[in-house]
């Protein structure tokens, strides 16, 4: 018996093939543009310190779940916080995990502009009211405790 008829098309193909233009492709990868920065090493973040502008700093796995909880929020944040460079880094970087000490993932670290100093951190799930605050806060840097928990100067 043979195979019934499928169209399997992408979005982008529908909408090439309906509008017969690239003003609607343009808008759709628009739409599916990820402002999320995947970090590979040490210097493409010290790339993004030299910037003007402040950092959320995300240590995820991809085996995490509470990591892949929080992807589709980071995504939102960066979409709503375009002034904020927002940037990933895998949990298997261990030169990464070891320079910001991370012990616990998901751990978001907000960095200050310019300068690249902690002045937040978050480990676990959280909230966006939570990171909003993380790069809202005055600029306070975070003192480490022997327990590398955050206590203000």
């Amino acid at each position: 018996m043979p195979k019934p008829w499928r169209f399997q098309f992408s979005l982008r193909t529908m909408l090439a093939v309906v509008t017969g233009t690239g003003m609607l492709l343009a808008a759709y990868s628009w739409l599916q543009k990820d402002y999320v920065v995947v970090l590979a090493d040490d210097k493409s973040l010290d790339e993004l310190i030299k910037n003007d502008r402040p950092i959320l700093l995300e240590f995820y796995a991809k085996y995490c779940g509470p990591c892949q909880h929080m992807k589709l929020l980071v995504k939102q944040f960066a979409r709503r916080r375009r002034d904020v460079t927002v940037a990933v880094i895998d949990a298997e970087h261990r030169a990464m995990v070891n320079r910001f000490g991370v012990c616990v993932t998901p751990t978001f670290f907000a960095l200050e502009k310019g300068t690249g100093r902690i002045v937040g951190r978050q480990e676990g799930v959280c909230s966006m009211a939570v990171l909003e605050r993380m790069i809202n806060s005055p600029i306070v840097p975070l003192r480490w405790t022997r327990d590398r928990t955050n206590a203000l100067p």
